[in-house]
Formats: structure tokens, C-alpha cells, sequence
């Protein structure tokens, strides 16, 4: 690849928004709901309360269900919401 630097590469898992709610409750074996804005990405309960989910617990429940180390995740807002989850190969 030209013109770009090493440091813009990055390796990402992409899913729907759908399919992310699903691995999100079962890593965290939470029965939660997705909300989502184009501000982020929150978590809530069966009654529509926010939840206090730290981004910090969410990545390291990723990061051992994939074997890698997720660096940050990020949601689009395209016809399709997706979900990027970036991650380094340990």
C-alpha cells in the first residue's frame, strides 16, 4: 500500500450492530440492549436504564473472547449500522 503510514493501518472486526448486541451479551453474560448515536455506543438494561459499563471491561472481554488485543471500537451510522471493533495480534 502507498502513501500512508504504518500507524493509519489498522485490523478491525467489522459486524452489525445486531450481531454486536448478541456477542456483547454473551461476553458479558449480561441480557443488555445497544443503543446507539452517532456520539457512541452505550449499554442498557431490560427497562431502558443506562448501564455502568466501562469501555475498559468491554475491551477486555473482547480481547479474550478473540485472542487479541482490542484497541478501541467504533460504530458508523451508515444504511447498515456497523460496528468496527480494532484490534494488535498479540
Amino acid at each position: 500500500m502507498k502513501n500512508i503510514s504504518p500507524f493509519s493501518l489498522k485490523k478491525c472486526i467489522f459486524m452489525e450492530a445486531t450481531e454486536y448486541e448478541q456477542l456483547i451479551r454473551k461476553v458479558l453474560n449480561m441480557n443488555i440492549k445497544l443503543q446507539v448515536e452517532l456520539d457512541g455506543i452505550w449499554y442498557e438494561d431490560q427497562d431502558d436504564k443506562e448501564l455502568d459499563i466501562s469501555n475498559e471491561l468491554v475491551m477486555n472481554a473482547l480481547s479474550n473472547y478473540f485472542d487479541v488485543n482490542i484497541t478501541s471500537i467504533h460504530i458508523d451510522d451508515c444504511d447498515i449500522i456497523g460496528v468496527w471493533i480494532c484490534y494488535k495480534e498479540e
